[in-house]
Order: structure tokens, then C-alpha cells, then sequence
């Protein structure tokens, strides 16, 4: 339906990008504007339970619709893809009749990077949330195809965010286990409001957003302006100079008596 609103997310299933918040936002989102014509496409390997979200059910707790949440399908065989309700993994290819060769998107199989920009086509805004990260290149490739964007105020995030035209993810903090880390946990409520926004946005001020997000994306990130910085780190390295570094090895003593110390950092001294 071209009248449907769909958010959308890529990115790995794992516990650090923060999928259950968005289903929790969409949740919120649905049950505020009941007769809203909106999904959620979530472009990730629903099957990898083990190491990260178990999307069906989350979405089965939260009330929503398997309609209503949108998965890709890719075939190991021929590579064509298609988007649709989630219908489980290893399903026979309606393009070249493979039998249980097609499944949602993983490492190993995806949409080819030529084609992601069709998929991201189809939707209408990313939400990008994650409790930390590097980059986060999916919000790269979102801005570069015109697609409003919602990321997480911390961390790779920041620099998005003190953009006007990206939506700031409120998070509240909290300590990581064994690494003691803050982590964001990201607040639904906030990527609910940006689901609002879209969703109630004109389409003039969708078009200015879009465009202003993709001129800023292509200069922040095109090979222009990273080369320059690159060059500038390399241009600043004074050369070494080798004839001061000796090559030669020096042959330590094998029969060193070791002597017998108890105290690990006396023995290490």
C-alpha cells in the first residue's frame, strides 16, 4: 500500500542493538493511533535467537500483529529477495524454486549492497537504536537514501544527533555486567514521538528533511572529505629513522635460575 507509513531497521540481531525498544515504541505507537496504516520492517536474521532478540515473540507479548511486522527474505541460491510478514526461517524461493533455501538475512547471505537502496526505498524512516556503538553504518546508508532518521543520543550517535534534521533517542544509563560500562537503554517513548512525527509529517517537510540529511551524509562521510583527514594523520607522521633502531637479536640467557617467589607481583618486579 503506498499510503503505508513503514519504519524501519537494519542491523545485526544482537543484544546490543536495541530491537525490543523499537517493538515497544511501535506497540506504544499502534495502540495510540489504532487505525494508523504503519508497520515496522526489521532487517535482521530473526533465526539467530541464541545470540540476540527472539523477534516473534517480543512482538507476541506486545500485542502486535504478525502483520504489522515486516522481516526480509533472501534465497542462498539465486539471491533474490522480497519483504513480507515474517513466516518463519527456511522456506522454499518463489523465484527459482529452491527447495527451504530462503530465510531472513545474515552474515553469510544478504541483500546484495547494490540492491540495499531499493530496500530502504520502500520504507519511510529508520530508527537506529543501540545501547552503544562505533558508527553505526546503517545510519549512514539511511540519510544517503533520504530516510528520516531516529538514533541513539550516545555514543556514534552524538554526532548524528547534533544534526537538526535527526531525531534524538532519549536513553537513561546503566552498568554493563563484568565490563562495568554505561550502556544506553534506550527509551520506546521517545522513538514512539519520532513514529509520530513521521506518521503526521507532511510530505513537503518529509522532502526537506530528506534532502537536507543526504547532502549532510554525503559530505560528512564521502571519500573527499575522510581522504583529507587520512592524509592530513599521514602527512603529520615524521619519518622514522632506521639507521637509529637496532635489528639485531639479542640471545637472553635460557639457563637463568628462576627463583621460586610466591608473591605474584614480587615475581613479576
Amino acid at each position: 500500500d503506498q499510503d503505508c507509513v513503514i519504519f524501519h531497521f537494519t542491523g545485526r540481531n544482537q543484544y546490543r542493538k536495541r530491537i525490543d525498544a523499537i517493538l515497544e515504541a511501535f506497540a506504544l505507537f499502534k495502540s495510540e493511533n489504532p487505525k494508523a496504516n504503519a508497520k515496522l520492517h526489521i532487517h535482521t536474521a530473526f533465526g539467530e535467537k541464541g545470540q540476540g532478540w527472539d523477534i516473534p515473540k517480543i512482538a507476541q507479548i506486545l500485542g502486535l500483529k504478525q502483520s504489522d511486522i515486516l522481516c526480509t527474505y533472501v534465497c542462498k541460491n539465486c539471491g533474490e529477495w522480497h519483504i513480507s510478514p515474517y513466516l518463519g526461517e527456511d522456506i522454499n524461493c518463489p523465484y527459482c524454486g529452491a527447495k527451504k533455501s530462503m530465510g531472513t538475512p545474515t552474515v553469510a547471505h544478504g541483500v546484495a549492497d547494490e540492491e540495499m537502496k531499493l530496500m530502504h526505498g520502500v520504507c519511510d524512516a529508520m530508527v537506529s537504536a543501540y545501547n552503544s556503538g562505533g558508527l553505526e553504518y546503517a545510519n549512514v546508508n539511511a540519510l544517503l537514501c533520504g530516510m528520516p532518521l531516529a538514533a541513539t543520543d550516545y555514543f556514534c550517535g552524538v554526532d548524528f544527533c547534533k544534526q537538526p534534521f535527526v531525531h534524538p533517542i532519549k536513553w537513561s544509563g546503566y552498568r554493563q555486567e563484568g565490563t562495568n560500562f554505561t550502556k544506553a537503554a534506550n527509551d520506546p517513548k521517545s522513538i514512539r514521538d519520532f513514529m509520530v512525527k513521521i506518521y503526521t509529517m507532511s510530505a513537503a517537510e518529509k522532502q526537506r528533511i530528506s534532502e537536507e540529511g543526504r547532502a549532510w551524509s554525503m559530505k560528512t562521510f564521502s571519500v573527499e572529505t575522510i581522504g583529507a583527514q587520512w592524509e592530513a594523520v599521514f602527512d603529520s607522521i615524521i619519518p622514522k629513522d632506521w639507521s637509529s633502531i637496532v635489528l639485531e637479536y639479542v640471545k637472553k640467557n635460557d639457563s637463568y635460575p628462576m627463583p621460586q617467589i610466591e608473591d605474584n607481583e614480587s615475581w613479576l618486579r
